[in-house]
């Protein structure tokens, strides 16, 4: 593995979110002669706060990679560790530690009988929370995410970003320390995507927690991580740690800075290795 980085935190001693460690994650599918290795060798410690992006060719292994740390599929082999608590005891999810997670994919999953704001909340609604906090918490979520005044909107009223703002809103309701991102811009036109890179670092920087983003994209990718992680291709191992050093609050005209390009550059001389 090449490793451009040391696995120092680099995070704020203040963050907020929660640090999660992967020791020997491994992961085989069954097929009909026999066993396919989609993901082996992972050990990978995520530090409080750090926002890291997984990358790589496509099959690689990083959906895998990310539902697992989401507890929606059990390693094969390997642990999965929230802030030192165990995600799964045997074969039963950790309830205690699911509660740290929220989870947006590509498809922001609204409920189109439900308005934004009954979607956003519906996380706390299930958990028991009455009308009036729901409500308000709803509210202060569409002002982090930019879509205040849509509460009352259907989900069919809004373009594709916006849904993906209440998308984001609706994982970040139950206050997670930890937010999974599979592709959650990869539908979008590149403008809207470009603006909701800006928009996404910023919530992160408010909210304080721990970001894992899966993403096809380098420019996303430096734009957006503390570290990259590069997986190499079937069967996904850790082949790239890159520390993104970029000063933040990063704008869209750091793209054109030698040092961002320099890390783009790197990332994907790598991935064209793979070819």
């Amino acid at each position: 593995m090449t490793v451009n980085a040391a696995l120092a935190d680099p995070a704020p001693t203040s963050a907020k979110g929660a640090g999660i460690r992967l020791s020997k994650v491994e992961q085989r599918y069954g097929v009909d002669k026999g066993t396919v290795l989609a993901l082996t060798g992972v050990n990978l410690d995520i530090a409080k706060g750090e926002f890291l992006v997984l990358l790589g060719p496509s099959g690689c292994g990083k959906t895998t990679l990310m539902r697992i740390i989401a507890g929606l599929l059990k390693s094969t082999e390997g642990t999965v560790e929230i802030d030192g608590q165990p995600l799964w005891n045997g074969n039963r999810r950790n309830d205690k530690v699911m509660q740290e997670l929220g989870v947006v994919f590509q498809d922001a999953n609204m409920f189109p009988w439900m308005t934004i704001e009954d979607n956003i909340a519906l996380p706390l609604k299930l958990r028991g929370v009455g009308k009036e906090e729901r409500r308000r918490r709803a509210a202060e979520l569409c002002e982090l995410v930019g879509i205040t005044g849509f509460e009352k909107r259907w989900p069919r009223e809004l373009s594709g970003g916006m849904r993906q703002r209440a998308a984001i809103a609706r994982a970040l309701s139950t206050r997670p320390q930890i937010l999974l991102m599979d592709e959650p811009f990869g539908a979008l036109d590149a403008m809207t995507r470009e603006q909701m890179n800006l928009e996404l670092q910023r919530i992160w920087m408010e909210s304080g927690c721990t970001v894992v983003l899966v993403t096809h994209s380098i420019r996303e990718a430096v734009f957006l991580a503390d570290r990259v992680l590069l997986l190499s291709p079937r069967p996904g191992k850790m082949d790239t740690i890159r520390d993104i050093s970029i000063a933040r609050p990063r704008s869209s005209y750091d793209q054109s800075t030698p040092e961002f390009q320099a890390h783009e550059l790197e990332l994907r001389k790598r991935l064209d290795s793979f070819a």
